[in-house]
């Protein structure tokens, strides 16, 4: 599973090129989009891809210096900034999103439906089960 992992990032990682985008950025810029219309925080997105918010940092900061965000002071806590993908964001991301589509496309082109589906239900397993030791890591670390 690891080595597919990595190999799938790699080969998504190569197609991203042209965007001058990263996998990462790519996951983050998802993740914002797909929470619409809620407006998330750094922290709601590390909790999203299972990060900590001061690994996130740099890709926010990257992520506004590419004008694809747009940071905004909570109007209920000044302190909080909600992160917002901007019309260039969202163009981008659309393209990322083509990109990762026919990826996964061609990664499955020789499997059938049925197989498809038990690789889903196979990969929801995984990521159930990956909840739940994150679920017992964090109460044993508080």
């Amino acid at each position: 599973m690891r080595e597919c992992w990595f190999g799938l990032n790699q080969a998504f990682r190569r197609k991203l090129d042209n965007l001058a985008l990263t996998t990462v950025q790519y996951t983050v810029l998802r993740t914002i989009c797909e929470s619409c219309p809620d407006n998330l925080n750094q922290q709601e997105i590390a909790r999203s891809i299972t990060t900590h918010k001061n690994n996130l940092t740099p890709i926010i900061k990257r992520l506004a210096e590419l004008n694809y965000i747009e940071l905004r002071s909570n109007p209920c806590d000044k302190r909080e900034k909600k992160i917002l993908i901007n019309a260039k964001g969202k163009k981008v991301y659309r393209e990322a999103k083509s990109i990762a589509l026919t990826l996964q496309t061609d990664l499955l082109r020789d499997f059938t439906d049925k197989e498809k589906q038990l690789i889903s239900n196979y990969l929801e397993r995984c990521n159930n089960q990956m909840e739940d030791i994150s679920r017992l890591i964090s109460r044993e670390i508080s």
